[in-house]
C-alpha cells in the first residue's frame, strides 16, 4: 500500500516517481516493481492510467499531471518529444536527494541548468543504457550508484535550453526575454530550425529524427544552439547562405528562401515572432525585398499571407478579390515578375468581423434548433432571409446573420403569452412540422404568424433556441385544415396527462380509447374528442398512477391485483415485460379491499 504521506514531488517525472514508490516499497530494481504493477514504463502504461493510479493507490489526477501527452500545454511532456528508451539524469541532483526530473525527459535537453553539467545516460561500468525499465532509484541494474558516475561541464547553449524549458528562464535576453516557455510550438520550432539545416543523402531537408540519447541531442540541436548564442549574427548568415544558394531567379524571400521562408511563418509564440521579424528585416536591409521596403507595413498593411493568417482562408482568394476590385489593396511586381498583394489591416479586421456575423445554413440549424426540412419551410415563407447578393460582403461564405436571427427569435420569446401558460397541452416548434400534419400552407402560415407576432408562445427562453418554445395545441392545430375541431392527438393527450406516447397509441388500436385513425405527414396518427377521452379515464384508471398516489410502484400494485383475482386491460408488450396497465374503476374498491386485509 502507498503511505498516507507519499506524493508527486514538484518537478517530478513519471519514471522517477515510479522508481521512488519501487523503493519506498522495498524494491531495489525496477524490472521486480513493473512485474508486480503489469506494465513496464511505456504506451500501455500510460495509456491504463486509470487503472495504474487505482493500483498505486494515488489520485489519477496527480498522474496525470506528470505524465506525456499527445497535446500538452507544456511542451515537457509532448509524447512526440519524449524519451521512451533512455532515462537520463544528473548525478549531481541525485547525489543532493533531488527527484528524477521531468526536464530529464525531453529528447532536447541534454543538461542541467542547476549544476551546469551534461545528463548522463549510459552507466560508467557496465556501459549499458539507463533506460525507465532497469535499475533502481539510486543505482544501476549492476549496482553502480548512479550519484558517483562521472560528469563533465555542459555548453552554455545547452544550459540556456534547459533553462528554458525547465524553469522557463533564460539569460539570453536579446532573444529570449518575455518568451512564453510553457508554449508547446518551442518544441516544434526547435525541431525546424535543426533538421532544415543539414540534408539528407537525398537532398531533402527536414527528414533527420529526433534524437534520443544525450549524445545525440546535443549534435543535434547545435544549428539551433549557434543561433541562440550567437544572436543575431548566426541567423543573419543563415538566411543570407540559403539567399545566396537559392536556386530560384527571384528577388523577394518568398521566392529565394521557398519553403523554409514559408514554414517559418507557420510558427507562433514570442521566440517565433522574434525570428519571423529578424527575418524579414534581414532581407529588407541587405536584399531590398518588396514586403519590408515598401513601407506600407508602417501605415497598417499587412501581406495577403498574413491577412489569409488573421481570417482562416487562403491568401489565394485575398489576391483575387484585390485583383477583382472587391477588396482594397496594393500590388507591387518584382523584375521577375511575382505580384505581392498588400490589404489594409482595418478593412481585413472589418471582413473578419463580419465573418463572424454571417454564418452558413448548418449553423443556422444548430443556432435555432430546427431540422433541415423545417428551415427550408422557414425559408419558403420568408420567416428567415438570405442576405441578398449584392449586399454580401467579400471573403464572406454565410448567408445569414445570425444577429438579425436572434433578434427575431427574442422578439418571438419576449412576446410569449404570459396569461396563458396554465393548463392545456403544449407543443414544441420543433414538432410542428409536416410530421404533425399535411397542410402543407396551414404550416407555412404558422410560421409567418409567429414570426409576425400574431401567434404567441407560452413558454420561451429569450437566450434558447426557437425549436424549445412552447405552443398551445390548442392554438397550432386550430390553424390546420385536416384537424378534427376540438380533437387532440394522441401525442397531446400524452402531454396533457403524462401517460406514455405508445400506450396511447396502443390502447387507441386496442379499441379501449375511442379515437380516429388519421395520417399526419405521412405517419399514422389518431384524433381523440374530448368526450370519448373522458369516457375513457371515467372507465379506467392507469395502474402507475394509482399505484405512485398510493406511494407503491406498478408491479407491488399488479400483484396485489392478482391476488384479488383483479385482471388488468390495455397492456403492451415491450421486450420481456409490459406497460400500459389499466384497472377499471369498479374495481378500485375490491382491490383496496384486498390489500387491506
Amino acid at each position: 500500500m502507498t503511505p498516507a504521506t507519499f506524493s508527486i514531488l514538484p518537478g517530478e517525472s513519471l519514471s522517477g516517481f515510479l522508481r521512488r514508490y519501487a523503493r519506498s516499497q522495498g524494491y531495489t530494481q525496477l524490472s521486480d516493481f513493473t512485474t508486480w504493477l503489469g506494465w513496464s514504463y511505456g504506451r500501455p502504461l500510460v495509456e491504463e492510467l486509470p487503472t495504474v493510479a487505482v493500483k498505486l493507490g494515488v489520485e489519477i489526477g496527480e498522474l496525470e499531471e506528470i505524465a506525456p501527452k499527445v497535446r500538452p500545454e507544456d511542451p515537457l511532456r509532448e509524447w512526440r518529444f519524449h524519451r521512451p528508451h533512455r532515462d537520463s539524469f544528473c548525478p549531481a541532483c541525485l547525489a543532493g536527494g533531488r527527484p528524477w526530473q521531468q526536464a530529464w525527459r525531453h529528447c532536447l535537453v541534454s543538461a542541467c541548468p542547476d549544476h551546469g553539467v551534461r545528463l548522463r545516460d549510459t552507466c560508467d561500468r557496465c556501459q549499458e543504457p539507463i533506460t525507465p525499465q532497469d535499475g533502481g532509484f539510486s543505482a544501476c541494474q549492476c549496482g553502480y550508484p548512479l550519484a558517483e558516475m562521472i560528469t563533465c561541464p555542459a555548453g552554455s547553449g545547452e544550459i540556456e535550453i534547459a533553462l528554458l524549458y525547465a524553469a522557463g528562464r533564460s539569460r539570453l535576453s536579446a532573444l529570449m526575454s518575455g518568451t512564453e516557455a510553457r508554449d508547446p510550438e518551442i518544441n516544434r520550432l526547435f525541431q525546424f530550425l535543426s533538421s532544415h539545416s543539414r540534408r539528407k543523402r537525398t537532398g531533402k531537408e527536414g527528414k533527420e529524427g529526433l534524437p534520443m540519447a544525450v549524445d545525440d541531442t546535443v549534435r543535434y540541436m547545435l544549428p539551433v544552439l549557434d543561433i541562440l548564442v550567437d544572436w543575431p549574427g548566426a541567423f543573419d548568415k543563415e538566411v543570407a547562405r540559403r539567399w545566396k544558394r537559392s536556386s530560384v531567379n527571384g528577388q523577394t524571400a518568398p521566392q529565394r528562401l521557398g519553403r523554409w521562408y514559408q514554414q517559418l511563418f507557420t510558427f507562433e509564440g514570442r521566440l517565433a515572432r522574434v525570428l519571423q521579424e529578424r527575418l524579414l528585416a534581414t532581407v529588407a536591409t541587405n536584399f531590398g525585398d518588396p514586403y519590408s521596403t515598401d513601407g506600407s507595413r508602417d501605415e497598417g498593411w499587412i501581406s495577403a499571407a498574413e491577412a489569409g493568417r488573421k481570417l482562416g482562408i487562403r491568401a489565394e482568394r485575398i489576391v483575387a478579390a484585390v485583383a477583382a476590385g472587391d477588396v482594397e489593396g496594393r500590388v507591387h511586381h518584382s523584375g521577375f515578375g511575382h505580384r505581392h498583394t498588400l490589404v489594409p489591416s482595418s478593412a481585413i479586421a472589418r471582413i473578419a468581423r463580419t465573418r463572424a456575423d454571417v454564418v452558413t445554413a448548418t449553423d443556422m440549424l444548430d443556432l435555432l434548433g430546427v431540422s433541415k426540412k423545417q428551415f427550408a419551410l422557414l425559408l419558403e415563407c420568408g420567416a428567415i432571409r438570405e442576405i441578398p447578393t449584392g449586399d454580401r460582403a467579400p471573403l464572406v461564405d454565410g448567408r445569414f446573420s445570425r444577429s438579425t436571427v436572434i433578434n427575431s427569435v427574442r422578439a418571438i420569446a419576449l412576446g410569449q403569452a404570459g396569461d396563458r401558460t396554465e393548463g392545456g397541452a403544449t407543443v414544441t416548434f420543433r414538432e410542428v412540422s409536416l410530421r404533425r400534419t399535411t397542410d402543407r400552407l396551414g404550416l407555412l402560415a404558422i410560421y409567418k404568424a409567429i414570426f409576425g407576432g400574431t401567434l404567441h408562445p407560452v413558454n420561451a427562453d429569450p437566450d434558447g433556441m426557437l425549436g424549445d418554445f412552447l405552443f398551445r395545441s390548442s392554438d397550432v392545430n386550430a390553424r390546420f385544415s385536416d384537424a378534427l375541431p376540438g380533437s387532440m392527438t394522441a401525442r397531446d393527450v400524452s402531454a396533457a396527462t403524462g401517460w406514455k406516447h405508445e400506450c396511447v397509441t396502443h390502447w387507441c388500436k386496442i379499441g379501449l380509447l375511442n379515437a380516429r385513425q388519421t395520417r399526419q405527414g405521412g405517419l399514422e396518427s389518431w384524433a381523440i374528442e374530448a368526450k370519448d377521452l373522458c369516457h375513457f379515464q371515467s372507465t379506467f384508471a392507469v395502474l402507475a398512477d394509482v399505484a405512485r398516489q398510493r406511494g407503491t410502484s406498478p408491479r407491488a400494485l399488479l400483484a396485489a391485483c392478482e391476488r384479488a383475482r383483479i385482471s388488468t386491460v390495455g397492456a403492451k408488450a415491450v421486450g420481456s415485460t409490459t406497460r400500459g396497465h389499466l384497472v377499471r374503476i369498479r374495481d378500485l374498491p375490491d382491490l383496496y379491499i384486498s390489500e387491506q386485509a
